[in-house]
């Protein structure tokens, strides 16, 4: 008994199509976009900000430190207008589209 390739492969691409994980992914891939991922760096420079102040904070003892203030301000700041800016151009992109 012979079992052509193209039948096998045709049969296996059917299964994984039909599959619930795979289309999961295939729905959480269609959401990746560029403006998602600059979102995503966004509120991770402002995570990082905000954890790097209290972690340095503690364990330092340094609440009003100048140099402190300066590193976590611009990383904040740089955030904060990196996931402003992102929803200005997806406001702007809907406005074009109506």
């Amino acid at each position: 008994m012979k079992v052509s390739t193209r039948k096998i492969l045709d049969s296996t691409v059917s299964r994984i199509k039909d599959n619930p994980v795979s289309k999961k992914v295939s729905s959480a891939l269609s959401r990746v976009t560029v403006a998602n991922i600059y979102r995503f760096f966004g509120l991770l420079l402002i995570v990082i900000s905000v954890s790097f102040y209290l972690t340095w904070s503690i364990l330092f003892d340094t609440w009003a430190d100048v140099g402190l203030y300066d590193f976590t301000v611009v990383l904040l700041v740089l955030g904060f207008l990196t996931v402003v800016l992102v929803e200005e151009k997806e406001r702007q992109k809907k406005l074009k589209s109506h």
